[in-house]
């Protein structure tokens, strides 16, 4: 059982296992998901007590698009806090827990440590700052630490 989401034709086969009175077991079992997720997926997405693949599929797609909607660091004083704060050599961490301090009842001033580290690593307008200078060598033995304890996961050594 490999990990991977529901596709539209996924949710077409669910519902119509589902309407000739298959248990999640036996569903999970066809369409080759664990029966947790089955679950998941009938929960998440069921209108008004019944599954649909239509509504279902279109619910996931709004939920997918309004994580991509969010951008934490497009809000310009926050940025701007972020930048400054680094630049004094402050952590990831160190600026995230201020933020919660200085601005606790401003849901647009937080950011989690992780989200800043990203940053900091992918964002153009963090370039020549302390926190983005990974040298080529540090990013290749990260690579290969990654690869190292993915093929320890997957039982290929």
């Amino acid at each position: 059982m490999s990990h991977h989401h529901f596709t539209r034709d996924d949710r077409i086969k669910l519902e119509t296992l589902k309407s000739q009175g298959l248990s999640n077991r036996q569903t999970a079992q066809i369409l080759g998901f664990h029966k947790s997720s089955m679950g998941r997926e009938l929960r998440r997405n069921n209108v008004h007590g019944r599954y649909c693949s239509t509504a279902a599929d279109r619910l996931a797609i709004n939920r997918r698009q309004e994580i991509e909607r969010k951008k934490k660091l497009d809000h310009p004083p926050l940025l701007r806090y972020v930048i400054s704060k680094s630049y004094e050599y402050w952590s990831p961490e160190q600026i995230s827990g201020r933020l919660r301090l200085e601005y606790a009842g401003d849901p647009t001033m937080q950011v989690s440590h992780e989200t800043i580290y990203l940053a900091a690593y992918n964002d153009k307008r963090f370039t020549c700052h302390p926190l983005s200078s990974k040298t080529k060598e540090t990013q290749e033995k990260g690579a290969l630490k990654r690869e190292k304890r993915s093929n320890k996961r997957s039982g290929f050594h």
